[in-house]
C-alpha cells in the first residue's frame, strides 16, 4: 500500500483521501488556532464545541474557552496554543481543522489529485 510523509509520519494514502472527503477545502480559511467554547454536559461526561448552536441548559453548560485543542483532519497534528508555529496556523471551517502542511500539499496544490481520481474509478467498477 502506497504512504505518504507528513510531519515525520507515514500515512496510507487511502486513509488521507477519506480523511479528505470530510472537509470541503474550498470552505477553509487560514486561521491561528485559540482555545474554543464548549457545551459541557451538567454531569460532565461530554463535550463538544460550542458553534452557536441552540442546547438544552437543563443538560448542558457553556464553558469559555474549554477546547484546549484540535486535530488536523488528516494526519491527526496537534493544532493548540504554542510558541511553535506549525502547532498555532492552520486552516478551518469553524469546525474541522487542517494543519498548514496537509492544506498547503492535499487542498492547495492538489498532491493526491491523481490518488483521487484513481480510487473513484476503482470505486465505480468494483
Amino acid at each position: 500500500m502506497k504512504t505518504i510523509k507528513t510531519h515525520g509520519d507515514d500515512w496510507d494514502i487511502p486513509y488521507i483521501l477519506d480523511m479528505l472527503e470530510d472537509v470541503k477545502g474550498d470552505e477553509m480559511v487560514a486561521a491561528k488556532w485559540a482555545p474554543r467554547d464548549a457545551l459541557v454536559r451538567l454531569d460532565g461526561s461530554r463535550a463538544t464545541i460550542y458553534t452557536g448552536q441552540e442546547f438544552d441548559p437543563a443538560q448542558y453548560r457553556i464553558e469559555r474557552n474549554f477546547w484546549d485543542h484540535d486535530h488536523c483532519q488528516v494526519c491527526n497534528w496537534t493544532l493548540c496554543v504554542s510558541s511553535d508555529p506549525e502547532h498555532v496556523d492552520g486552516y478551518t471551517d469553524g469546525y474541522f481543522w487542517m494543519c498548514a502542511e496537509c492544506y498547503q500539499r492535499f487542498v492547495a496544490k492538489k498532491e493526491l489529485n491523481d490518488e483521487k481520481r484513481n480510487q473513484h474509478q476503482q470505486r465505480q467498477s468494483g
